[in-house]
């Protein structure tokens, strides 16, 4: 008979009714109540603006600091569950980043998620963001045609960057404005990889400051 070794951590829990000491084997047919502890994640903004909205979609400001969806310690302060809160149907049709400001589009029907999903990354949709990067630009414009794929990384397995053999990626970045320190960017994305703006702006030597998708 296959039985597995319990390790409790300090949670309160039972075997067949008895207070477990994290000792027993468990066999088949005993019962295990483990109490979880209280799941307790980070404060975040906890608002957001309509801009949009009509019987198939709503479009949203999301706020810097507030996740688009679950995820790396956030389960319910996330702009997900404050929209569905309000619209329990609206699903994003794409995410932000957490410290990103700017519009999230939500499909409100299972028709227009589709719709939006298939046109996504076509030229259908244009997506246009600003960027605020580091060091001041030499030109006015840039196509950047950077492939990006995952590489390994020592601690966390592998990360999306720069990579020669990764998939063919294209961005186009038009100078708004310069400081002595930095430059505002306004950039179109005609390819739709993750990280893709913070990755194409640090290869040209401009790593990214801040962005916001202002469609």
């Amino acid at each position: 008979m296959i039985c597995t070794r319990l390790e409790f951590n300090g949670n309160p829990s039972r075997v067949d009714g008895d207070t477990a000491t994290g000792s027993e084997m468990v066999t088949s047919g005993q019962t295990l109540v483990w109490n979880r502890p209280p799941w307790i994640e980070p404060d975040s903004v906890q608002h957001f603006e309509v801009l949009f909205e009509d019987a198939h979609l709503l479009a949203v400001n999301k706020p810097s600091g507030l996740p688009t969806l679950p995820g790396g310690g956030f389960m319910e302060n996330t702009l997900l569950r404050l929209v569905q809160k309000r619209t329990p149907n609206a699903n994003p049709v794409h995410r932000l980043g957490r410290a990103t400001t700017g519009i999230v589009l939500f499909a409100k029907t299972p028709q227009a998620a589709s719709h939006q999903f298939a046109n996504w990354n076509t030229p259908s949709i244009q997506k246009i963001y600003r960027a605020l990067s580091q060091n001041i630009a030499q030109h006015d414009a840039y196509e950047i045609l950077t492939p990006i794929g995952l590489v390994p990384h020592p601690r966390i397995g592998s990360v999306w960057a720069a990579n020669p053999g990764g998939k063919p990626s294209k961005s186009l970045a038009k100078v708004i404005s310069r400081t002595l320190s930095t430059t505002t960017f306004e950039v179109s994305l005609n390819s739709g990889r993750p990280h893709q703006i913070r990755i194409h702006l640090a290869s040209i030597g401009h790593p990214l400051v801040i962005f916001t998708v202002v469609f």
